[in-house]
This record gives C-alpha cells, sequence and structure tokens, in this order.
C-alpha cells in the first residue's frame, strides 16, 4: 500500500523548505530538490546509527507533503503573448495558460533526480471563427505495427536456418531474461520500506540534539524548562552507546536544563534552548589529566571506582583534574589506596608501595608443607620475598607428624624467620616387645609347634635354618613397611654408608639389635653427623624394613630402618 497523502499548513510548508510566503514555483523546485539532497536517507553515514536514518526518512516525508501542498497554490508563470493579427483581420484568441507542472514527488532513492518541466506551448493556433474549445489531451498512439513486422523479419534473417541452432539461440536468450528479471526483483524486495508512525514526532515541530563529549560513555539528561502556565515534565535520557557523540531526536522546542554526567567527574550543567525544525550541537568537555602509575612489586591490578583500569605499570589517559584515589591491590594482599593529584592537560607520575616484608619458614624435620592463609605456598626451608606486611599465621604440617600453627609479623621492608618443631605422631619401636610378640618359644625339634608357612613376600630374610620360630605372618601384617620412631645408644656409625648401629649387651634387649641408614640429606648434615659418637643417645624415625634372625652362633635378631632422619 502507498502512503497516506496528509496535507500540510501552508505557513509550515515555506517554513520546512526555508522559503518565503508566496516564493514562485522555481524557488519552490529548487528549495525542493535542495532539502532532498541534504536528508536523503543515502547520505547518512554508515556510522550514524539506525536512528539518524529513521529520521533522514521521516524529514523526507515532512519535505513531500510540504512539496505537494505549495504544489496546488503556487503561482502560475506568464506565458509570452502570441503576435498580433494583420490589420483588419479578427483578433486572434490566445490558448489557455497552461503552468508547468512542478516535478514529481521524491520518495527515498539512491539519488533524488530532478524531473524535466513540460514547456509551455507557445505557438498560435490558426485563425478561428470561435474561441478554441478547452485542450484535451491526445489519444495514445497506436502500436506501429510496420516497425514491428519489420523488426521480427530482420531478427529473423540474423538466426541461423538450422532449427537447432534457432532453438538454442532462442532458450539462451530467455535463460537470460529470466536471470535478469529474478536479479532485479531481488534488489528491489531487499530495500526495505520505511513508513511513518503516527505517533512519530514530526521533525518540522520538533528539534534534534547532538551532544559531543570527551567522554565516552557518559550519561546525557536533558530537561525542559515549562513556560508560563505549562506542565512541567521529566527529562529524557539519551542512551550511551560508548562513542563520544550522542543524538537526542523528537524534542519539543524550548529551553531545557542539560545535565551530562561521568563516573567519577563532577556533573556538567548547561543551559540549551532547541528550535523548531532544527539540529542544536552541543559539546562537554571535562576537564582531565593523565597518570602514569607503577607499584612495588609491579602486576598490582589498580581501580578507579568500580571500574578496573588495568594492571602497573599502567598509563590512565583520562582522569578528573584534582585530587582523586585510585585502588591498588597485589593479588592476595590488601587493597592500598592512593591518593593522586591530577592537573589538566598533564601526565602525573607516581609509584605506589604496597608495604610487604620477607619471610623464611624451616621445620623440623624439612620438607614440610607450609601454608598461609590456608593455602600451600611451598616446602621448607622456603624463603618468601614478598609477603604483605602485618600477622599471617603460618602452619607447618608434614606426613605422620602434628602440624604446628605459628603466628609471625611481617613488617614493611623487614624479614621475619620462624623455625617450628614437628611432633611426630608415629608409633615408638620397641624391638624387646616386637620380638616378644612375633617369638614362638617352641623347644627345637618340635616342628609341628613352629610358626606356620607364610608364602607372602615379607622382608624377613632367615640367615640360617637353625632360628625358625618367629611367626612371620604377625611380623608381616603388624610392624613391616611401616614408619616408627626410636631411640638408641650408638654403637658405630659407617659414613660411607651412612649406616648407624644400635645395641644394648646388657639384660633382655641384648636379643636384638638395630641399624638405621639416614637419608642423603641428613648424612650430609654436618651437625647430625656429629652428634653420632659412640656411647651417644641419638632418636630418629625412619621406615621397618627388615627383620633378620641372627647367623649361627649369634642368637641376636636384627631389625633394620631406613630412611632415617633424626627427630630434633
Amino acid at each position: 500500500m502507498g502512503r497516506a497523502n496528509y496535507p500540510m499548513d501552508v505557513k509550515a510548508s515555506y517554513r520546512l523548505l526555508e522559503l518565503e510566503i508566496g516564493a514562485s514555483r522555481a524557488e519552490i523546485e529548487a528549495a525542493y530538490f535542495r532539502m532532498m539532497e541534504r536528508w536523503h536517507p543515502d547520505r547518512v553515514a554508515p556510522t550514524a546509527g539506525p536512528d539518524a536514518v529513521q529520521e533522514a526518512h521521516r524529514m523526507v516525508d515532512q519535505i513531500n507533503d510540504a512539496y505537494r501542498t505549495l504544489d496546488r497554490i503556487a503561482p502560475k508563470p506568464e506565458s509570452p503573448a502570441p503576435p498580433a493579427p494583420p490589420t483588419g483581420a479578427p483578433p486572434t484568441p490566445s490558448k489557455p495558460k497552461i503552468a508547468p507542472p512542478l516535478p514529481e514527488v521524491i520518495t527515498p532513492a539512491p539519488k533524488p533526480k530532478p524531473p524535466a518541466s513540460t514547456p509551455t506551448p507557445t505557438t498560435p493556433a490558426p485563425e478561428p471563427v470561435a474561441p478554441a474549445p478547452e485542450p484535451t489531451p491526445p489519444p495514445a498512439p497506436e502500436p506501429e505495427t510496420d516497425f514491428l513486422q519489420t523488426t521480427l523479419a530482420s531478427l529473423d534473417q540474423m538466426l541461423p536456418t538450422d532449427p537447432k541452432k534457432r532453438m538454442g539461440i532462442i532458450a539462451g536468450a530467455a535463460v537470460a531474461l529470466l536471470l535478469g528479471l529474478m536479479l532485479l526483483v531481488s534488489t528491489c524486495s531487499s530495500k526495505p520500506t520505511r513508513k511513518r508512525s503516527a505517533d512519530t514526532p514530526d521533525p518540522a515541530t520538533t528539534g534534534r540534539l547532538v551532544v559531543k563529549s570527551n567522554r565516552a560513555n557518559a550519561t546525557i539528561e536533558a530537561t525542559r524548562v515549562p513556560a508560563a502556565g505549562e506542565t512541567a515534565t521529566a527529562g529524557v535520557r539519551g542512551s550511551p552507546t560508548g562513542a563520544a557523540e550522542q543524538v537526542m531526536a523528537g524534542l519539543p522546542p524550548g529551553s531545557y536544563v542539560l545535565l551530562t554526567r561521568s563516573e567519577g567527574w563532577p556533573e556538567m550543567r548547561q543551559d540549551v534552548t532547541l528550535t523548531a525544525g532544527q539540529t542544536t550541537e552541543v559539546t562537554v568537555n571535562f576537564k582531565t589529566g593523565s597518570l602514569r602509575l607503577d607499584s612495588i612489586p609491579g602486576g598490582a591490578m589498580v581501580k578507579f571506582g568500580d571500574t578496573v583500569l588495568g594492571k602497573t605499570p599502567l598509563v590512565v589517559p583520562q582522569l578528573p583534574v584534582g585530587e582523586c584515589t585510585v585502588s591498588v591491590e597485589y593479588p592476595g594482599w590488601p587493597a592500598v589506596p592512593a591518593k593522586v593529584a591530577i592537573a589538566e592537560g598533564v601526565e602525573t607520575a607516581q609509584t605506589v608501595r604496597l608495604p610487604h616484608g620477607r619471610l623464611i619458614v624451616e621445620s623440623t624435620p624439612a620438607g614440610a608443607t607450609v601454608l598461609m592463609g590456608g593455602k600451600p605456598v611451598g616446602q621448607t626451608p622456603a624463603t618468601f620475598e614478598r609477603v604483605s606486611a602485618g600477622t599471617w599465621k603460618v602452619t607447618v604440617q608434614a606426613k605422620d607428624f602434628t602440624p604446628v600453627e605459628t603466628p609471625v609479623t611481617v613488617e614493611d621492608a623487614g624479614e621475619a624467620k620462624i623455625s617450628p618443631v614437628l611432633k611426630s605422631s608415629l608409633p615408638i619401636l620397641d624391638p624387646a616387645a616386637t620380638l616378644t610378640a612375633i617369638w614362638l618359644d617352641t623347644p627345637i625339634g618340635r616342628k609341628n609347634d613352629l610358626s606356620p608357612d607364610f608364602n607372602q613376600p615379607i622382608n624377613f630374610r632367615p640367615k640360617n635354618g637353625i632360628v625358625r620360630n618367629l611367626n612371620r605372618k604377625t611380623l608381616f601384617e603388624n610392624w613391616l613397611a611401616k614408619r616408627f620412631r626410636y631411640t638408641g645408644t650408638v654403637k658405630s656409625y659407617k659414613p660411607e654408608t651412612g649406616i648407624i648401629e644400635f645395641s644394648d649387651e646388657n639384660g633382655e634387649n641384648s636379643k636384638y639389635m638395630v641399624t638405621a641408614q639416614l637419608t642423603m640429606s641428613a648424612r650430609n648434615d654436618k651437625a647430625i653427623v656429629a652428634q653420632l659418637t659412640k656411647g651417644a643417645t641419638f632418636a630418629l624415625y625412619g621406615r621397618l624394613s627388615a627383620v633378620e634372625e641372627p647367623s649361627w652362633p649369634a642368637k641376636v635378631i636384627t631389625f633394620e630402618i631406613t630412611g632415617a632422619e633424626p627427630q630434633r
């Protein structure tokens, strides 16, 4: 369906086309083409957005309405007078004066083209007996049958005489014609038809406000100041587009209070007057300066209000002029507020030190896991070069040991050290009790009373066939391959193998002997080795790896411990 023709007020039509009242037809036509060239939708920049395109279509509709209105009332131009008749001849009546029509109304198209005006016929008519009747349009010309027949005959001569070739050429021409029609239809259907809604603001009676700012995403609010006797209306808010320019169309003319806001900047207030049918441009520049910010340590996150600016080292191109506060935060550390003084148009450089110090954590035994804030951060011995200043609770824990929590205070640019001693939760290895539990006090020779066969791969290595009365199954299930603590008297130490031999030649304990092999880190510790003198008491923990029967004629059973570490 076509667009409805709404008549426009005559004064409004002259005003829209920027004409004086009573303008001539030539002026109306020139103004029409000038306004169409200015507002045609195809001239809208691609980056202007859909609102600008829609407004251009509305303006084209208004220009066409104004053009139709003035077409009906435009003054008619005078036609040149015909030559005077000879003397004595009756006067020659002139034809009625027909004004040249205005061009057809233009609808949005790729480019508006000026229509040609129809010239006014000025040739005098032959001498009539009576006044000439009203001119009537000439009848439509009949089809030129001779021309059509001649053209068809020429085409028939151009085609080959072979029927197959003739049909091939005709079919190819038909296919090409069909493809051309399909392309034309698809091109026409791809252009959307713009219609003006009945409740859409009239561009001729409303104003258009363009606000430009040096702060993208600024919030714009325009509130109309009511005239005497008018009721105040709510303010109109713009929609931030992320660009430095925002357009607000369809605003009633009058005085407005314009408020422009940007987070962290003082509110900007301006008085604006909008005129119907015109665009008013306003520039709002917030006073800004730049900041070059670094931190110790680097890599801290910088925030301005709720906005994340980035990580140090950082250059912030726009900050409000005056003293402002940014937040600097290192991962896992408390945020540090930093006050900076920003000057307009000047780059301010500042370095923020996050309070931190050095922390050293050692433990006995070594290799324990260090936890800070409930999170593992390393193993002992450990040195942490950058720890946030303040009081921390450091937990040191290791398998088979009771965790130890130690409070430590780290001062800015200072060094703190803790050396917790872990208490083992391992059971004590009591060779006498173990030997009693696995010994079968059965006379030799009574084989039926000996320990039953046990074919599991246990570390029980008999060195002779005499002592056989150990309950191997009980030994394997309850003691072997488990970790124990042990304290004994040093009999000897072999540095080349790291084996310590403990022995008690008196009393009940003379029935057994304990050997322990130190770990490589322990045997390389000079302070530990210095304690391994004959007759000294030494405490360690390790894994019970084997129990050996004595060699003949000895009667001592040996308990072997591997992976031994000293208890400190």
